[in-house]
């Protein structure tokens, strides 16, 4: 039996996954995502940005949530190319077993 965060975390790569790929249609979400650009010869691995959080509120907040999940496997994946059983499988993998 999965723990509650790991169907938390699940949920919510379900959710950024339909919200990315057009399934969901919220262009108000689609808004606060801020996709990061590195800079040449940056060893940045994230893939959104997420700002600092200075409260529990804010840190916990969908938006910064779900990027946040997807950040932890963005190199082990692409949320832009691979289907949603990949990207679940991969944080299955990863942080599951």
């Amino acid at each position: 039996m999965e723990l509650l965060v790991d169907r938390r975390n699940l949920a919510s790569l379900s959710f950024l996954y339909k919200l990315i790929n057009g399934q969901i249609d919220c262009p108000y979400l689609m808004s606060k995502l801020n996709l990061t650009v590195p800079r040449i010869g940056s060893r940045s691995e994230s893939f959104f940005y997420t700002a600092f959080c200075r409260t529990n509120v804010l840190s916990k907040s969908p938006v910064v949530h779900m990027c946040a999940v997807y950040n932890k496997i963005c190199q082990l994946c692409d949320i832009n190319f691979d289907d949603i059983k990949a990207i679940l499988n991969t944080y299955k993998e990863t942080y599951i077993n």
